[in-house]
């Protein structure tokens, strides 16, 4: 069964939503097939396909597929995007043979188009190793003016040229190896970016080093370690940076990671694990010295997550920064500041629906209110939405059952609210993609004042689309080899790495996702703007790069065993915005500083934060996107230190400069 084309609806930008399930029809194989065939002489070629198996009844035998289909019209420069809830009857069988369809119900369908010209255009492409992910930082070194993009891996850092390309600049004389994180600030309150690495030495010894900053923003010096714990470091997944007790200098959160499978071990609990190496808060002594706090700031529950993404940044308004991590098998946690460097977790008091497989997050202020929200990825697996469906579970562990729809229920929204809590809130579209998501951005893609959200996907895709997520939520999660002894354990790890290897794929091909905010609210139009990629994306970052007011992209992808970094220029019509860049000074920094947009319809907020993301860094940069609407009346800077800088009727269309008082 297929349906007609309804009414379309059109946007102001072109985009046109067109349902198809108007006056629907039967059609045979052979009609079926000459419909495609007139589709391909039309000139509409396949991009990539999406396609999730997510519900099944066994008697009479049905299932539920949700399907995506990204085509390009030949010769011209119209996209389009078929999505469609596809009822599929199966033929009765008594062997143990492939299923045959009996009857397709493809009515519950809709269609979205769009012609002219992308609005994001290659400006960079270059290979930057092999997996695992690395971290990206973008930020003006030198104080000049100009955004570079740093590459720990590559030891480089990527400047922006007038011709359109970009030049390569040697980072540091003595680079760590393999950078699991890095993190761009002024450690030593000297005036200089410093530049912190989490990595190997040359004698192979996993290291926290920091290079000291000088004058041009490179980093000749060896590294120093920063910080080395009784416990050695094992896999640093995350680098924050804020004042967490108001003395002017900057302190350090450190988080880490732990796979599902390391040491053959699943993840324990494994709705809310905390078994992960453990993470540190260091106090600093505003010369770069670092001394472990964690007990004294109480941070010792949950410290053992596998941390994923965390940030220091006031979300209650109470001008302190609090902490909120996101992690693996866990979720988002908020640990809330008392002025004065001392945090309690208070997660269960506001945070709604916290459980999820966290990756990364975003913090903007989505619904204009003038305070912060936030946005925690996560995966969303068909697997898990079949097995509720069909009723089955693992007896004796009824608690695990009972979370694991929220942990996989993939990416959410928190609204920030006045009494501190992050609520959750409905993301529509932008929620209910399949997978995995990795970093994750909030922008004005078209400078329209409605905030956008570009999100990274994908995970180990390989040559098939058959999904190892099949065999992880009905087998592997459950096993524990550590009982068997390490060989076994180590074994057990080989075997389950075979699945990947053998080119299966986790949760299928899963394309990028650019999420553009509508009035009926967040619609996936990545492919309708020329992104969308197929690969597996991880680190997502986005800023205006060209200073010329329209924010672009850089995202890393996995392509089988090769990592690449891409740079994606925002060629959008022109439209109104305005910006502010931020200064640090020696003992008086940027990050943690707040900033608000006040205009007759109300207040927008924004923050300058460091661990957002994943594996990335933004610059001391905050863009506002005007659309239609009057100038603003102010933007007002609040400094970590308390004072304000306040700018009044400032002018549309330029980056105001505000330096630390």
């Amino acid at each position: 069964m297929v349906g007609h084309p309804g009414e379309p609806s059109a946007s102001a930008d072109g985009v046109t939503l067109l349902p198809l399930s108007a006056a629907p029809r039967a059609l045979d194989q052979a009609a079926w097939a000459a419909l495609v065939r007139g589709l391909a002489d039309d000139g509409l070629r396949l991009r990539h396909s999406v396609w999730h198996h997510v519900a099944f009844r066994p008697a009479p035998p049905r299932s539920t597929f949700d399907a995506e289909l990204h085509l390009i019209r030949s010769g011209t420069d119209e996209r389009l995007s078929l999505r469609a809830r596809l009822i599929v009857d199966w033929q009765p069988s008594t062997a143990p043979a492939t299923p045959r369809p009996a009857r397709i119900d493809a009515t519950d369908a809709w269609l979205t188009r769009r012609a002219g010209p992308p609005a994001f255009v290659p400006s960079l492409q270059l290979p930057i190793g092999r997996r695992p992910p690395t971290p990206v930082l973008a930020a003006d070194l030198g104080g000049d003016g100009r955004v570079e993009l740093v590459v720990p891996r590559t030891n480089a850092a990527y400047r922006p040229t007038a011709d359109g390309t970009w030049l390569r600049l040697t980072l540091a004389n003595h680079p760590l190896k393999q950078p699991d994180a890095a993190l761009l600030a002024d450690l030593d309150g000297d005036g200089h970016l410093d530049l912190l690495v989490a990595g190997r030495d040359a004698g192979g010894a996993y290291r926290l080093g920091l290079y000291r900053g000088h004058e041009g923003g490179l980093f000749p010096d060896p590294p120093r370690v920063a910080f080395a714990p009784a416990e050695p470091l094992r896999r640093v997944r995350v680098l924050t940076a804020g004042d967490i007790d108001g003395d002017g200098d900057l302190d350090l959160f450190v988080g880490q990671h732990r796979g599902p499978f390391d040491g053959g071990a699943t993840p324990t609990p494994l709705h809310d694990a905390d078994d992960g190496p453990p993470s540190y808060l260091l106090r600093n002594d505003g010369r770069g010295g670092f001394t472990d706090v964690t007990a004294d700031a109480g941070l010792t529950v949950k410290r053992h997550r596998r941390a994923q993404s965390g940030s220091l940044v006031d979300l209650d308004d109470d001008g302190d920064l609090d902490l909120v991590t996101v992690s693996d098998f866990s979720g988002v946690d908020l640990f809330a500041n008392d002025g004065r460097g001392r945090f309690t977790d208070v997660t269960q008091a506001r945070v709604d629906d916290r459980a999820l497989l966290g990756a990364a997050h975003a913090l903007a202020d989505f619904d204009g209110d003038g305070r912060l929200d936030l946005v925690a990825t996560g995966v969303r697996s068909p697997t898990v939405h079949r097995l509720n469906g069909l009723g089955l579970q693992r007896p004796g562990l009824d608690a695990f059952t009972r979370a694991r729809t929220a942990l996989s229920g993939g990416d959410r929204l928190y609204l920030g609210r006045r009494d501190g809590r992050l609520q959750r809130a409905d993301l529509a579209a932008a929620g209910s993609a399949w997978g995995r998501s990795w970093g994750v951005v909030a922008f004005d893609r078209e400078n329209d004042g409605d905030l956008d959200l570009f999100v990274a996907r994908g995970d180990h895709s390989g040559r098939t689309a058959r999904d190892y997520d099949t065999q992880f939520w009905r087998h592997d999660v459950y096993f524990d080899a550590r009982p068997l002894g390490q060989a076994a354990a180590e074994i057990a790890l080989i075997g389950r790495q075979a699945h990947i290897g053998s080119g299966l794929s986790w949760h299928g091909f899963q394309p990028d996702r650019l999420y553009v905010r509508r009035p009926d609210g967040y619609r996936d139009e990545a492919h309708l703007w020329g992104l969308g990629s197929a690969a597996d994306g991880r680190t997502a970052l986005a800023f205006d790069y060209d200073e010329d007011g329209r924010v672009d992209l850089c995202v890393t992808e996995a392509e089988e065993n090769r990592l690449v970094l891409r740079v994606w220029r925002n060629v959008a019509p022109p439209a109104p915005w305005i910006g502010v860049r931020l200064l640090a000074a020696p003992g008086r920094p940027a990050i943690g500083a707040r900033v608000a947009l006040i205009g007759p319809t109300g207040r927008r907020a924004a923050a300058v934060v460091t661990g957002d993301s994943f594996l990335a860094q933004h610059p001391a940069r905050v863009h506002f996107g005007l659309g239609d609407g009057p100038p603003p009346d102010a933007i007002e800077v609040a400094w970590p230190s308390g004072k304000v800088t306040r700018f009044d009727r400032p002018a549309p269309g330029r980056y105001h400069v505000a330096k630390a008082p």
